[in-house]
């Protein structure tokens, strides 16, 4: 074999064993940051009174990424019709806006896939059953530490189904019994837990979960 093959085959080598390894890595990545994804993926959005349904459907078609799953009984949420016009906004935004109104809340799996899934709220009740079941209205906001509201922030009482979401400005309304442990979540931050006393206004502020990515040492081998 001649000096300049052999010096070939060896760059050859050595040149597809470090692309393999960039691309097992970006996979790996990909996997462990399914949400900071989808934050990073943007639409471009002009939508006048059409159902819920009709706004997911444009969002898979013009990302060729998103991919939304969801059971009959969300029928009667995703038929409200909304509005709306973004530009170049994340996904996860426009989510978050047109569910601020329902029932609805989501979680983003295995990178692409968008299971969305009813919250159920307290009904309604009269003055005589709310001292028998010794249930308080509550009010409160979440928010995150810039101060910024948490639109479509999930609030529930663990334990039980009955939960709202935090509107346009991070303000959510509940019904619950004193020793209820109230819970605030939303994707990309960390939960809070707080039990709720004789107290009927609540405030979470919720942080950022930390980017493990700046944790993750890289090792290359050549070949």
């Amino acid at each position: 074999m001649l000096p300049w093959k052999n010096l070939f085959g060896m760059y050859g080598r050595g040149h597809f064993c470090n692309k393999l390894k960039r691309s097992i890595l970006l996979l790996f990545l990909l996997g462990m940051f399914p949400y900071a994804w989808g934050q990073q993926t943007n639409v471009s959005l002009n939508l006048r009174n059409v159902p819920i349904k009709s706004v997911l459907s444009q969002i898979e078609k013009s990302t060729n990424y998103y991919v939304f799953f969801y059971t009959d009984n969300l029928n009667s949420e995703l038929s409200k019709r909304v509005n709306v016009t973004v530009n170049n906004t994340p996904v996860v935004t426009v989510l978050n806006q047109i569910f601020s109104t329902t029932n609805i809340s989501y979680e983003i799996k295995n990178k692409r896939q968008v299971s969305l899934f009813l919250v159920e709220k307290s009904s309604p009740k009269s003055k005589a059953q709310a001292v028998k079941s010794n249930k308080i209205q509550i009010t409160g906001t979440v928010f995150d530490a810039n101060n910024e509201p948490l639109i479509g922030a999930s609030v529930r009482v663990l334990g039980t189904t009955i939960g709202s979401m935090a509107d346009i400005n991070g303000a959510f309304k509940l019904e619950v019994s004193p020793g209820d442990v109230l819970e605030a979540s939303y994707i990309g931050y960390n939960p809070q837990q707080v039990k709720v006393g004789s107290q009927t206004r609540f405030q979470f502020v919720l942080e950022e979960v930390a980017n493990t990515l700046d944790d993750i040492v890289v090792v290359g081998y050549s070949s």
